[in-house]
């Protein structure tokens, strides 16, 4: 099971340095042969793929952010709810300074 995700973070680590590498380098222009796959890949609107990426790309990193601090959360109460417990067992109800 722990294979799996390594091998998870793995590929999704190799994926977001592809896609990094392939923002970077620039779009070289000039030097282009004519021929049916470049006359079809003119016809792309290159500009618009790239703003919806970075709009899907934006959407998903806010809405990343927003569950990992609902889960922060529920950790943190979780986390308070187990201290309080300890607590009350011990038959103290303040903490014990150390």
């Amino acid at each position: 099971m722990y294979d799996l995700f390594l091998q998870l973070a793995l590929m999704f680590s190799l994926g977001a340095i592809v896609y990094l590498v392939t923002i970077a380098v620039p779009r070289v222009k000039g030097g282009e042969e004519s021929s049916p796959v470049n006359g079809i890949l003119s016809k792309v609107p290159l500009h618009r793929v790239d703003s919806a990426i970075s709009k899907y790309r934006d959407k998903f990193l806010r809405r990343l952010k927003v569950l990992i601090m609902k889960a922060d959360n529920i950790v943190g109460k979780r986390l308070q709810k187990d201290k309080d417990s300890d607590n009350l067992k011990n038959g103290s109800d303040s903490p014990k300074l150390e």
